[in-house]
């Protein structure tokens, strides 16, 4: 049996050790993830909502996806990820009125066949198709949303037999995570500096393409799109292009130009990444 001294020594770091792992998930959320929120809140939210008051909804900023120009139009796309019932929901706005909320689109061989019934196909990764296919899509009824949620709900409880290994994990690897707690910390400082800068709330449309490049920086890439448009990628390599690392999209932005201004601004699911893989 260990004494009470050493006891409360190593219940001390492992004490250290859930604050620490507690903060690097939380800095790794990020935006617009939703925990230990009730199914019902998506069935009373009101169409015509502007994007400010559905960040009061839910009190934390979403994540963008896509912000366009059509006509005179203004066309965005922000997103929640709901912990709890494990969904993605796209918040669509026409002139920061919300026009229709939507189940994250997948591809085709991802979907069980009751999901195709709501959730509308990815057909490419190109952002315009993409695009495309969320303006296509229909807005989810309320029966409509609660079957997408149906037996998916879980209350955010904590599992105390997890808990408790996680402490006893804590335990015995306290010291070296108590030393190189420097280490992260500042590792957690430059990719928080890294999201803040690559913002896509941070572009506007209209933009001149010198002061996005005074924002951003150079582009890790460029090409031309339909015919008359620039495509130009901003973004750090720190995380890869890995997308299926959490975060990893926010630190990458695709700003759309036509005759040197902004025109769309693309991030998160609708950033294309091969682009980046292309021309490293």
């Amino acid at each position: 049996m260990l004494s009470a001294r050493w006891t409360k020594w190593l219940c001390a770091f492992a004490t250290l050790l859930l604050l620490f792992s507690t903060c690097g998930r939380s800095e790794a959320a990020g935006k617009g993830s939703v925990s230990e929120t009730r199914p019902d809140i998506l069935l009373n939210i009101n169409r015509g909502l502007s994007q400010k008051k559905l960040e009061t909804v839910f009190g934390i900023p979403p994540r963008h996806e896509f912000t366009s120009l059509s006509g005179h139009m203004t066309n965005r796309c922000v997103s929640y990820y709901f912990a709890n019932y494990y969904r993605m929901y796209y918040f669509v706005f026409t002139n920061d009125a919300l026009e229709k909320i939507i189940v994250g689109p997948r591809f085709d061989h991802e979907l069980s066949p009751v999901e195709r019934n709501w959730t509308a196909v990815w057909k490419s990764r190109d952002p315009y198709d993409r695009l495309k296919v969320v303006r296509e899509a229909q807005d989810l009824s309320g029966p409509q949303i609660e079957e997408s949620i149906e037996n998916r709900y879980r209350p955010g409880k904590p599992d105390p037999g997890l808990t408790a290994a996680f402490i006893i994990a804590g335990v015995l690897t306290a010291p070296i995570t108590i030393a190189e707690a420097p280490k992260r910390r500042a590792e957690n400082r430059e990719i928080q500096m890294l999201i803040q800068k690559f913002d896509p709330f941070r572009a506007h449309l209209g933009m001149l393409l010198s002061e996005v490049e005074r924002m951003y920086g150079e582009p890790q890439s460029k090409e031309t799109v339909g015919g008359a448009s620039e495509m130009r990628y901003y973004g750090s390599t720190k995380l890869g292009t890995d997308t299926s690392f959490m975060n990893t999209a926010s630190l990458w932005v695709a700003i759309a130009f036509k005759e040197g201004s902004v025109v769309a601004v693309f991030s998160d699911d609708f950033f294309d990444y091969h682009q980046i893989e292309k021309h490293p």
